[in-house]
């Protein structure tokens, strides 16, 4: 699970080659969901993996990608097509890939299959001494193996949040936010840190005290929940956001 993208996989995975202090301006340079997930598309296009490999044997739900849980899913994916494995990913967890943006843009550009009615799986088992393989339509397999109950991240990956390109205020008031419960806050000053903005969206106001976000500057790209220690930051769905599917 991601707060920002809803689900790592092996496409976002290729945002990985890009060099840590780089990463935080172009989350600056593309704060919008859509622009990010073009980002991603353009890195996969020009990286170009022949193959992946996604170790899912034990995944994580809830509070990804720094704070969730493990949970036992039981699977290893592997295809040439990088598109078809996250959209095989998403469905297990119980996601629709057509609301993930960097699954559904990638599948635009070009670089790969993303309808699950036209992904075939080769399901590979082991039966005693042999090995098994049978051939399944992907929604077959996500009906009889997906995971009942997993526990999602909460995103912005909906219309709404794709309108708040044109709407800033749509953005402050309606879209998920990083909260940080003062309970847990170690007051290390991570998150102000790590926020890319200048001037930052969270600050230390003094030394040692707990971080106070100022929410018109922030661009909701979640690096400050991302990566706290600590586990103090969840994003949280606004008074007026429960009212939509942010």
């Amino acid at each position: 699970t991601h707060a920002l993208t809803g689900m790592t996989g092996v496409l976002k995975n290729q945002f990985g080659v890009i060099s840590g202090i780089a990463k935080a301006k172009l989350h600056v340079q593309f704060p919008n969901l859509e622009d990010f997930a073009r980002l991603l598309t353009d890195i996969n296009r020009h990286v170009r993996p022949r193959f992946a490999v996604m170790d899912a044997i034990i995944s994580m739900e809830g509070n990804g990608p720094k704070n969730g849980h493990p949970r036992q899913t039981g699977w290893l994916l592997v295809s040439t097509d990088l598109v078809a494995i996250d959209t095989a990913a998403a469905l297990l967890i119980g996601l629709d890939p057509r609301t993930l943006p960097f699954i559904r843009i990638a599948a635009a550009g070009g670089l790969g299959e993303c309808r699950p009615d036209q992904i075939h799986v080769t399901l590979i088992r082991q039966q005693g001494d042999s090995i098994i393989s049978s051939e399944h339509p992907l929604p077959e397999i996500a009906d009889r193996l997906g995971v009942k109950g997993f526990k999602q991240a909460e995103t912005r990956h909906s219309t709404l949040s794709r309108a708040t390109r044109m709407a800033p205020l749509l953005k402050r008031f309606v879209l998920s936010r990083p909260v940080i419960d003062p309970d847990i806050c170690t007051r290390c000053g991570l998150c102000e840190t790590v926020c890319p903005l200048d001037p930052k969206a969270v600050r230390q106001i003094k030394a040692r005290t707990v971080p106070v976000y100022q929410y018109s500057r922030c661009i909701r790209c979640y690096c400050c929940q991302e990566t706290c220690p600590a586990g103090a930051i969840t994003v949280r769905r606004t008074l007026i956001g429960r009212w939509f599917r942010t």
